[in-house]
């Protein structure tokens, strides 16, 4: 993975107002965090609770984090290739109006709370535009953030594994090794739980959004 330097990194700030037209990027804990979540809740141990959130919430903050240096502006006059997303021009860093909501159960589209198991996930609402360092307005560079999206999925995982293995001990199976997109839980083993639940997609959080599900992305679907 190839870091990027303070120069080369947007920055992100909460919108002055309710996005209209942004792009909404979508990151899921994997199926056996939900479960181990609502195993601990029923059990009445909050502190296994919280330490499942807390690593879904770090698992965020590294996402984001990259997004940074993925999330460029495209500045002046760009030519855009033929059969292609992608565009030649100039690409610069800048502020990037952006605003994040954690949930722990997913809605269906007509807003119904599905409450069988949580589905830790988190929507990030980011707009098309961003302001440069004079203030100018330049659109931002979503092919290249589609592009990261593989980065972005394994920033935010890796880093909630880690959280959470170093919070509670737990352990994890190998990528794919149950069927499954991304490692699952394996001490506590809740891997017997795969069968029954499915990954659900919470509907999008506003109208007006392309919604990208970026595991989707970044496995290629």
């Amino acid at each position: 993975m190839v870091g990027t330097s303070a120069l080369s990194r947007s920055h992100f700030a909460m919108p002055d107002h309710e996005l209209v037209d942004g792009v909404e990027l979508y990151l899921a804990a994997p199926l056996t965090v939900g479960i181990l979540h609502m195993e601990a809740v029923r059990g009445g141990h909050r502190d296994l609770a919280d330490a499942v959130e807390h690593a879904h919430d770090a698992g965020l903050s590294a996402a984001i984090d990259y997004l940074a240096g993925a999330a460029l502006l495209k500045v002046g006059h760009h030519t855009k290739l033929r059969a292609s997303r992608t565009s030649v021009g100039a690409f610069e860093a800048g502020t990037i109006p952006l605003s994040t909501a954690t949930h722990l159960l997913v809605s269906t589209r007509d807003g119904r709370a599905m409450g069988d198991i949580a589905r830790p996930h988190h929507h990030v609402l980011m707009a098309r535009t961003g302001l440069d360092h004079v203030g100018r307005q330049w659109p931002v560079d979503l092919a290249s953030v589609r592009a990261a999206a593989p980065a972005i999925v394994s920033c935010y995982q890796v880093e909630l594994q880690r959280t959470l293995t170093n919070g509670t001990g737990v352990r994890w199976s190998q990528r794919g090794e149950y069927g499954s997109d991304f490692p699952e839980l394996v001490e506590p083993d809740l891997t017997g739980y795969l069968d029954d639940y499915e990954r659900v997609v919470c509907r999008p959080q506003g109208a007006g959004h392309d919604f990208w599900d970026l595991d989707a992305a970044a496995t290629g679907l």
